[in-house]
C-alpha cells in the first residue's frame, strides 16, 4: 500500500512540472506566433516571455545554423566558424520593444 502511494506522489509530482513546462511552451508559442503576424515582441527584462525568446534565438544561432550548413562546402574556414558560433547576436528578431506590454 506504501509502495502505491508513493508511487501516485511521484506520478503526480510528474505531472506538475509536465503541466508546467508545457505552460511555458504555450507561452513562447503564443509569443512568436504574435511576432510571426507582424507584431512586436516584448524583451523586456520583466517580460515572462523573454526566457523562451532567447532561448529560440540560442536554438537558431548555436544549433541551427551551425549544423545545417556544410560550412567547409561553402568554403568557410573553420577557424571563421569557430568565430560564428562565439557571436551571440548572430541572428537577431526584428521589431522588438522593450516597453510594449503583451497582450
Amino acid at each position: 500500500m506504501i509502495m502505491i502511494l508513493q508511487t501516485i506522489i511521484l506520478i503526480r509530482r510528474q505531472l506538475r512540472e509536465l503541466i508546467l513546462k508545457w505552460q511555458i511552451f504555450l507561452l513562447g508559442q503564443r509569443t512568436l506566433q504574435i511576432w510571426i503576424d507582424g507584431g512586436e515582441l516584448n524583451v523586456g527584462a520583466t517580460t515572462k516571455d523573454v526566457v523562451n525568446i532567447t532561448k529560440a534565438r540560442d536554438e537558431i544561432n548555436k544549433k541551427f545554423l551551425i549544423s545545417a550548413i556544410n560550412w567547409q562546402i561553402e568554403g568557410v574556414a573553420l577557424d571563421n566558424l569557430n568565430r560564428v558560433k562565439s557571436t551571440k547576436d548572430f541572428i537577431g528578431f526584428e521589431r522588438q520593444k522593450r516597453s510594449t506590454k503583451m497582450r
